[in-house]
């Protein structure tokens, strides 16, 4: 359902200002912020929240909450709080821009690792516009959980305890996020640890001093980069997990949440969307196997709000 569909037009910022205003919730500091992204953009973009998809979005951690029909330039939002607004405008923009997005490639580590290359430049563009920038990470992955109960051995060291295609996707999608730190307990293998630490260095090359009109840059610097990891890593040789091959089991915490950052935004690299209301399965298939790295993050982000 496409409700309070609003035209995003830079030549006329106060006319969509106002029809924020009336449509959601909005304070008018988050306004003022919004105004000045939205002269950024080159042409005009429709917008929409999809209130439908808004409860799978909120149970759902390590995802945006937003995403992009490219075929019509919508921006669809799943939430209609400030800081998803504030995201969603921007990366719009640098999509207008430009900004590759890696679509339609096969490799799920690719996606996440586009993804994460455009949150820097995000960051430089709020900071250029005035707009506050949360620079510490809100999240620890990695922490055994509290209390009695919890079943041996504990699901993200069984993840990181060695170097195949399932730890190597989940440490590129953990390293571009810049809200989370990941904590390696004892026992995890050195080469995962050392895929985290190079590919969260790699994502702050990309974007290093990159703002929004240096897409062409960014672009170049994104294929060098994605190329030089899969020479040095080559995920395509990496063993396969055995419950990467599962299906789902009923009772199981769905596998939804190591999938939906491949489907989160075409914007930033995701599978193509043929319907940004509803969305896709990775090319990886994800969504049909059962993943306990799943349930450990469903259980340390279940209760945040």
């Amino acid at each position: 359902m496409k409700h309070n569909r609003i035209v995003l037009d830079p030549d006329a910022v106060d006319d969509v200002l106002q029809q924020l205003a009336v449509a959601y919730d909005l304070d008018s500091g988050t306004l003022e912020y919004l105004g000045r992204i939205v002269a950024l953009y080159p042409r005009p973009a429709t917008m929409y929240v999809d209130e439908s998809s808004a409860l799978f979005y909120s149970q759902t951690p390590l995802v945006d909450r937003f995403t992009f029909n490219l075929q019509a330039d919508e921006l669809v939002l799943f939430a209609s709080d400030p800081l998803t607004f504030i995201d969603a405008t921007i990366e719009m923009a640098m999509y207008l821009a430009g900004f590759a997005t890696m679509l339609g490639v096969d490799e799920q580590w690719k996606i996440e690792f586009t993804i994460g290359a455009w949150k820097p430049v995000k960051s430089r563009i709020k900071r250029e516009l005035g707009i506050p920038v949360i620079d510490e990470p809100l999240w620890i992955v990695g922490l055994p959980p509290e209390g009695e109960g919890h079943e041996e051995p504990h699901p993200f060291l069984t993840l990181v305890s060695r170097l195949d295609i399932a730890s190597f996707t989940q440490m590129v999608r953990l390293a571009a996020r810049d809200d989370v730190e990941v904590n390696f307990p004892p026992g995890a293998d050195p080469r995962v640890i050392e895929v985290y630490v190079r590919v969260k260095t790699a994502i702050e090359q990309v974007a290093d001093g990159l703002s929004l009109a240096d897409w062409r840059e960014f672009n170049r610097r994104l294929l060098l980069t994605v190329q030089e990891l899969e020479a040095v890593y080559q995920p395509s040789n990496l063993p396969v997990p055995h419950w990467w091959q599962q299906p789902e089991r009923p009772g199981d915490a769905r596998s939804g949440d190591a999938a939906p950052e491949g489907r989160e935004r075409a914007l930033s690299a995701q599978a193509e969307a043929e319907s940004a209301s509803a969305p896709e399965q990775t090319s990886l298939s994800e969504g049909d196997r059962w993943d306990p790295f799943a349930a450990y993050l469903e259980e340390l982000f279940g209760d945040d709000e």
